[in-house]
């Protein structure tokens, strides 16, 4: 038969985008890259994906196969020794359909992956930022109270609590540029970029009400969902097959056999439902975290626009000043936090499906990463 050139493509287009220049590899510009190129690249990449397209169109053949050896008539009129070929074909065509919903959820889960990593980097960037502010801030205040400590006009005991103030905003900072990096290791592992590559990520999380309700997310989760589908597949397939010969007794399918499959179906579709339902309580929530959170935000920005204005006019110092930008600095961050939370849950309500595969990734990897920290302490 003739196969889809899926896999031939993808491999033309990694071996183009390999060819393409590494500027950071080279010490110029670092590359851009948007979440469209990034989701491309990652597809391109992913073995998951891959495996799961050869599985596919392995149980493709089979199905073909087992099919030609299935007179029609045989559906509507018994003929000895029909069963065993009806069932092998009826198992083929189950095992296929399974393989291309199970296709389906591979790619959906690595495209929403990379959705929740690229966010994970611009979180990670902003709060680099915030903390940097912080810091800045603390530093100018513990200079003016240095300076004042040194004309008698401050006690040393204040110094002393500014400084190690400092000390902890300098540990901060420290984390946050730690979780940025291993944002990034995590972004680039999954477009196969180099782990020490910084790519300047050209696409933001903007926030945007939802505007579907929770009808529509319970129709999402149970109408389109690959392993609903594969469950009602079950449950078809059994009771077609149900007592035909096999020519194996240990295989026949049984009345209870259908009726696990039935009550499999039924779970399944209940389990997704409730997914469905949840997400878009998550959403209801984030959207009024976000109108509070933004009102903070204007707040910050207030109260900078102010005491830079006294600045300008003698009336602030300068450590006023930066204290109110790190201010504004953590408020954005936590703004920004909600925002790309928020287009993250949007997308996730979609395919709920690979919102569950990558939360099972990122259990998966914490664990094996605790696991590894636990051999070399």
């Amino acid at each position: 038969m003739a196969r889809r050139p899926t896999l031939f493509f993808a491999a033309l287009f990694a071996v183009l985008l390999l060819a393409v220049p590494t500027a950071a590899a080279a010490g110029e510009e670092p590359r851009e890259m948007s979440l469209g190129e990034a989701v491309f690249r990652a597809l391109c990449f992913s073995k998951s994906v891959e495996k799961a397209e050869l599985e596919l169109e392995k149980a493709e053949d089979a199905r073909v196969s087992a099919a030609g050896a299935v007179q029609p008539q045989w559906y509507t009129t018994y003929e000895p020794g029909c069963e065993p070929l009806i069932f092998a074909a009826e198992s083929a065509d189950f095992a296929y359909r399974s393989a291309r919903e199970s296709y389906r959820l591979a790619r959906d889960t690595v495209v929403l992956d990379v959705y929740s990593r690229y966010y994970a980097v611009l979180q990670a960037q902003e709060k680099v930022a915030a903390k940097e502010a912080a810091l800045t801030a603390l530093e100018k205040r513990a200079s003016v109270m240095q300076a004042l400590v040194q004309v008698g006009m401050a006690a040393r005991t204040a110094l002393l609590s500014l400084e190690a103030q400092v000390t902890s905003a300098e540990a901060d900072l420290t984390a946050a540029e730690g979780e940025l990096k291993n944002a990034y290791v995590s972004f680039n592992q999954l477009v196969k970029l180099p782990a020490e590559e910084r790519p300047v990520l050209t696409d933001t999380a903007v926030f945007a009400p939802f505007a579907e309700d929770e009808s529509r997310c319970v129709s999402w989760a149970t109408g389109e969902n690959p392993t609903v589908w594969i469950a009602k597949y079950a449950e078809d397939y059994k009771q077609m097959v149900q007592n035909y010969d096999t020519g194996d007794p240990s295989t026949v399918i049984r009345e209870e056999d259908v009726r696990m499959a039935e009550l499999d179906a039924e779970s399944a579709e209940d389990a997704a439902a409730l997914l469905g339902r949840t997400l878009y309580s998550s959403i209801e929530s984030l959207e009024a975290a976000y109108s509070a959170t933004a009102e903070g935000v204007r707040v910050a920005e207030e109260a900078l626009r102010v005491v830079q204005v006294k600045f300008d006019l003698g009336m602030a110092t300068s450590s006023e000043v930066a204290a109110a930008k790190a201010n504004l600095a953590a408020a954005r961050q936590g703004l920004f936090d909600l925002a790309c939370e928020h287009a993250y849950l949007k997308l996730a309500a979609q395919m709920p499906w690979a919102y569950l595969g990558v939360m099972a990734q990122s259990t998966a990897g914490i664990a094996a990463a605790a696991g590894e920290a636990s051999r070399h302490p």
